[in-house]
């Protein structure tokens, strides 16, 4: 008869797989970001499908192995000769539980593994963790709502976010941020470590930004949790954002209703400048 997996509570667990991270019915802070745009989104979508091919967040989630568990990397990537993988092969290796990528999709994570390293901050932080710091998991309980987290990393008083994206500039990542809910997501994680009571407390919040093309630019953002801090006003925008979105999940919950009212007409403009191009028929110039 098979074993009966115990069910996990509240607190801190390390060593989780992902794939069973995943299994946790609670609210991520990718729930909470899906609900800024209806509640909707934050439901199954039955005709969704896994993309065969290799993809940003594939690229992203192979950088993420081989910079925080660069031991695992041989029990989850099977590389094959050539840039293109067998047919059918994508996503799935002859070997169990295994992902098969190309030599190309091995080099671009490592890549990006090794700019990191260039770092010296990004470097010092790695250097300073030990191998339970990385993909940290936490459950906890809020309003009645069981809640998750899974952070990169939790160092002493820092907590930090490895995200590789095509922009890492300043002005382009801020808009990132408020685009993608990621200040949010900072509070969420924030809100579910404070609720392990941990010693010490986390003042820092770090987003480690690595460019996911060559030449693969590597960007510190860190924001401080403390009244004082830099960044507090980012962090405490994400923390009442979060806090609407929670009574927002709360009310849809007790209701049962995740349908969104009918969208009205929107009235509005094109930006100014396009009023301003003086365009020539056929001009592809810019």
């Amino acid at each position: 008869m098979p074993r009966r997996q115990k069910k996990l509570g509240p607190g801190i667990h390390r060593g989780l797989p992902f794939s069973k991270y995943l299994e946790i019915e609670a609210v991520s802070s990718t729930t909470l970001r899906k609900l800024r745009t209806s509640p909707e989104n934050t439901r199954p979508d039955p005709w969704e499908e896994k993309e065969s091919r290799w993809s940003v967040a594939d690229r992203g989630t192979a950088a993420h192995c081989a910079i925080l568990e660069p031991a695992q990397w041989n029990n989850r990537y099977e590389v094959f000769t050539g840039s293109k993988l067998p047919r059918g092969q994508r996503g799935n290796s002859a070997k169990d539980g295994m992902v098969a990528i190309t030599e190309r999709e091995r080099d671009i994570a490592f890549s990006i593994r090794d700019a990191v390293l260039k770092n010296p901050w990004a470097a010092g932080l790695l250097q300073a963790a030990e191998p339970e710091d990385a993909e940290v998991s936490v459950i906890w309980e809020e309003r009645g709502i069981t809640n998750k987290s899974r952070g990169d990393l939790w160092v002493g008083h820092i907590l930090a976010d490895l995200k590789t994206t095509v922009h890492v500039t300043p002005r382009r990542w801020w808009n990132n941020v408020y685009d993608q809910g990621l200040h949010i997501q900072a509070a969420h994680y924030i809100e579910g470590a404070l609720s392990t009571d941990p010693d010490p407390v986390p003042v820092w919040w770090w987003w480690i930004v690595a460019e996911n093309r060559y030449p693969y630019r590597v960007f510190i953002y860190p924001l401080n949790r403390t009244i004082s801090g830099e960044g507090k006003q980012t962090l405490e925008a994400g923390r009442m954002a979060r806090t609407r979105l929670m009574t927002k999940y709360q009310d849809c919950d007790r209701s049962g209703l995740w349908e969104s009212p009918p969208n009205p007409p929107v009235t509005g403009e094109m930006p100014e400048w396009a009023f301003r191009a003086n365009e020539e028929p056929y001009s592809w110039e810019r």
